[in-house]
């Protein structure tokens, strides 16, 4: 029985969306809906899913007249979903052409699992180097129990994993209530340990999908914008408590890491480099960022 939702937003990916749609449908198999969403792109990016559609009856093609943004389009396309479990993946990456076979064998096996996840290739468009990212949480396919997530994260084992293989299931992300804008870079981390913390979640110790890195990726985008960083930063340990997630237990150097990784790949890459005056500024905003996100983390709510 077909049980898997695909959400699929794009805007302007028209060059890359090709290879993703085809590594997704050639696993039709497992997929109940894919549901696509053009965010008012201004390239071919409609034209290509529209040519999609025509050719599987299983896509919903949506198209919004104006671009509205990630977290409004893929809450939207969120509602729409009818499958049991749903998967958001992005038009410029590529899932393996396994990885719904033995996420959903998986998914089956340990069905009060809230997701499932695997390990990933980054790819950097830049510099063209690959690299193979790997969690190594078990030597094979293996469910991680609440308590059990819990003591990774003390012994800080575990901080998120890559929401490119992730399946959530559905009755349980749309109790989280979808993704929400006020956590902006952690909106896909913060699902996984709410959830991760209530139910547990599934690993699977292999290569399932290859992210692109080429400088224009959200997050980075957003990295840029230091007052929505701290701003987001307030409201990922305000939401954290709401959820009864003990702030303890979350590495506060991964949640740095979370900003500093996005903010230096911009710094340290010459073409990036334009956005910042090079010494005394990137100094002044990297202790910035520390300071304010040590404090944030370091209150009691």
């Amino acid at each position: 029985m077909k049980k898997l939702s695909i959400v699929l937003c794009c805007y302007n990916h028209g060059d890359y969306i090709s290879r993703q749609l085809d590594a997704i449908c050639k696993q039709s198999k497992y997929i109940k809906e894919i549901i696509l969403v053009d965010d008012g792109s201004t390239d071919s990016s409609y034209e290509v899913m529209k040519a999609y559609k025509e050719k599987f009856e299983f896509i919903n093609l949506i198209k919004n007249p104006t671009n509205l943004g990630l977290f409004t389009t893929v809450n939207l396309a969120a509602n729409l979903v009818t499958g049991e479990y749903v998967s958001f993946l992005a038009a410029d990456d590529i899932v393996d052409e396994k990885i719904f076979e033995y996420s959903m064998a998986a998914l089956y096996q340990w069905p009060n699992a809230a997701w499932v996840c695997s390990d990933i290739e980054e790819f950097n468009v830049i510099n063209g180097q690959s690299n193979a990212r790997k969690l190594g949480l078990s030597s094979e396919t293996t469910y991680i129990s609440p308590e059990e997530m819990a003591i990774l994260c003390r012994k800080r084992k575990f901080n998120y994993a890559f929401a490119q293989t992730i399946i959530f299931k559905t009755e349980y992300f749309r109790n989280f209530g979808f993704y929400k804008e006020k956590i902006g870079l952690w909106m896909d981390i913060i699902p996984q340990w709410v959830l991760g913390l209530r139910y547990g979640f599934i690993y699977i110790p292999k290569v399932l999908a290859m992210s692109q890195i080429d400088g224009k990726n959200w997050n980075i985008r957003i990295a840029r914008n230091r007052k929505r960083v701290f701003e987001f930063g307030r409201e990922v340990v305000s939401l954290l408590d709401d959820s009864g997630v003990d702030i303890n237990l979350i590495n506060k150097s991964m949640l740095l890491s979370r900003v500093l990784g996005s903010s230096s790949y911009i710094i340290l890459n010459k073409k990036y480099r334009k956005f910042f005056k090079f010494n005394n500024i990137f100094i002044g905003y990297i202790r910035e960022i520390y300071f304010s996100i040590n404090f944030i983390l370091n209150r009691r709510i």
